[in-house]
């Protein structure tokens, strides 16, 4: 059954958004070209006789004929593509715990993404399953990025060899022209733990001219090449309208990260809340 929040989704954010950058949803105009076509101007004749006999005739008038013609119809627009693509994932096994981090991008430029589920398998060097996880990406706004960090937890013992994403969007809807703005981090620092993984520490920017409760915000830990090893996540009580927000994001498993991303995105619990 369709969630009633998913229904609301990109018509609460384009209502807010609008509000806050003025151009945002506008809708896209077509061109249309005219033909247009001209009348034969009158012509007068003056013949002139022998000397012995001048008259001067007036020619009958000639008929101009109008040829009416129809204006073509512009033609069908081909629609954009509506599809995300899975940019990158990858894993960090620690014990029995693994940390997992997966980023998606909305292909579309005019449509917003929204309640885009992912399946995530983790698989042992015979291709038998080990584990199963469940995601879910609430809002991804035309050609921008949403991202899904967590941990599973394994039997002891098993070992993952290889990890596998599938991302299915549920709907879509239409933003137009306007610019499309983000929920920006800042700050980002990696704090080592005496105990467990280490602490991403940062700041979230609000753009809008609303708070924003319970912001989710997920951490994606790479390596030196900048490939994905894994992440985690914390939900940000609020970050006021137009105003900012620390966050904390503690990992389970020790991932030797070399640098972080974090991003920081509506939840259900945020959607909820704007509809109130």
């Amino acid at each position: 059954m369709r969630s009633p929040i998913s229904s609301a989704v990109v018509f609460v954010f384009v209502l807010l958004l609008g509000a806050a950058f003025a151009s945002a949803c506008e809708s896209a105009t077509e061109t249309v070209r005219e033909i247009a076509t001209g009348t034969p101007e009158s012509q007068v004749v003056t013949t002139t006789p022998p000397e012995s006999q001048v008259v001067t005739t007036t020619p009958r008038a000639e008929t101009s004929v109008v040829v009416a013609t129809k204006t073509p119809r512009p033609p069908t627009p081909t629609p954009t593509p509506k599809s995300v693509s899975i940019a990158g994932f990858g894993f960090t096994q620690d014990e029995d715990t693994v940390s997992y981090g997966v980023l998606i991008k909305n292909d579309s430029a005019t449509d917003a993404a929204s309640d885009i589920s992912l399946n995530i398998s983790f698989y042992d060097s015979a291709g038998a399953v080990l584990k199963v996880e469940n995601g879910t990406i609430s809002l991804i706004l035309p050609s921008q990025f949403g991202a899904v960090g967590n941990s599973a937890f394994l039997e002891s013992g098993q070992t993952v060899a290889r990890m596998d994403v599938q991302a299915r969007p549920d709907e879509w809807g239409a933003w137009g022209t306007g610019p499309v703005p983000e929920l920006t981090t800042s700050n980002l620092g990696i704090v080592p733990q005496r105990y467990g993984g280490p602490n991403v520490t940062g700041i979230a920017s609000n753009p809008l001219t609303k708070d924003l409760k319970n912001l989710r915000c997920d951490a994606l830990f790479v390596d030196a090449s900048n490939k994905i090893i894994g992440g985690a996540l914390t939900y940000v009580d609020f970050v006021g309208a137009q105003g900012q927000a620390p966050f904390e994001i503690h990992s389970l498993a020790n991932v030797p990260a070399a640098n972080v991303a974090v991003w920081c995105q509506v939840s259900y619990l945020t959607l909820m809340d704007l509809q109130d």
